[in-house]
């Protein structure tokens, strides 16, 4: 494990059929990034039968989402379509209440959590899975937590189920960190950035936007902002560990990130310059700026640092998946 897998965060999955849409009848959909919704789901359904799917509590440890042990492909896809959002909602709902194949359920289950609060109507259905198995009940906690607010409502039943699972590590760490994800503002946290700017309190006001994910882009200015003046070295971690957890949304960071990258501002730069990396294979796979991106992290990989290289390579991994 390299030394960028620090903090608990929790998850992120992906998908559902193709197979599925078509016996519905649906049309190609939205197209994102050149391809339909449609492409988009067959690249999606073809990871989501992977024998070997890591679901161990060591995976959930790590600071990027549990969904990469998962397959790069999955994780693209799920991402993919949750950035068309709304458009893909009802295709979504629809393909999980037909869905028999319980393997395929997680990947439909966290694709409606990629569209955030879009999928708002989808609440009821996503909480009848928190009793089902395992790795299903799991991407049901998060997605609950990634649509944030408006799954409230789903609140008791998440709590039950973490009672009735008390033995089960992995799904209360997912669940407890899906509440706090549901009952907190991140305009709150944002506000508290914007005043106190002493060092131990914005830390943790960091920490807790970087587990609010993609709900935290309108963060991103500010966290750019911190990581381009502060001089401390912790906060400076901090603020590049919550730009990867926001993921595709915190593309405007990749300038400061690349920066960082190339000139840690701190020590001897091995630690910063591997979390840099973590963020940009979160960020990078969805942006414009991917190949200069990987010019960047292929230069990392020839490191000495033993955490740098293996940073690099799991990101440009994910970019070029």
């Amino acid at each position: 494990m390299s030394k960028c897998d620090i903090k608990l965060y929790g998850v992120h999955l992906a998908f559902v059929i193709l197979v599925m849409f078509t016996s519905l009848g649906c049309n190609s959909g939205p197209v994102y990034k050149g391809k339909s919704a449609q492409t988009w789901l067959k690249e999606a359904r073809r990871a989501s039968n992977q024998p070997d799917l890591a679901w161990g509590g060591e995976a959930f440890r790590l600071n990027r989402p549990v969904l990469h042990s998962l397959g790069g492909r999955k994780v693209k896809a799920a991402t993919m379509l949750g950035m068309m959002g709304k458009n893909c909602v009802p295709r979504l709902v629809e393909a999980l209440k037909k869905e028999k194949d319980w393997k395929a359920r997680p990947g439909i289950i966290l694709a409606l959590g990629e569209c955030g609060a879009d999928a708002a109507e989808a609440v009821p259905l996503i909480s009848e899975y928190l009793g089902a198995e395992d790795m299903v009940r799991c991407a049901a906690a998060f997605a609950l937590g990634n649509i944030g607010p408006a799954s409230a409502s789903a609140i008791p039943n998440l709590k039950n189920a973490m009672e009735r699972s008390s033995s089960n590590a992995v799904f209360r760490t997912v669940g407890k960190t899906a509440i706090f994800r549901i009952e907190t503002d991140v305009q709150v946290l944002i506000h508290k950035l914007s005043g106190d700017r002493r060092d131990y309190h914005t830390q943790d006001t960091v920490y807790q936007i970087g587990l609010l994910g993609e709900r935290a882009e309108g963060a991103v200015p500010i966290l750019v902002q911190i990581l381009d003046t502060t001089f401390s070295e912790m906060l400076a971690k901090q603020a590049i560990e919550a730009l990867g957890k926001i993921g595709p949304r915190a593309s405007d960071a990749v300038d400061i990130l690349l920066q960082r990258a190339r000139s840690p501002k701190f020590g001897v730069g091995a630690f910063e310059q591997a979390l840099c990396a973590c963020a940009l294979g979160r960020i990078a796979p969805y942006c414009d700026q991917s190949e200069e991106v990987l010019a960047i992290l292929r230069e990392l990989s020839n490191s000495k640092y033993e955490n740098v290289r293996e940073a690099a390579a799991e990101a440009i991994a994910a970019i070029e998946e």
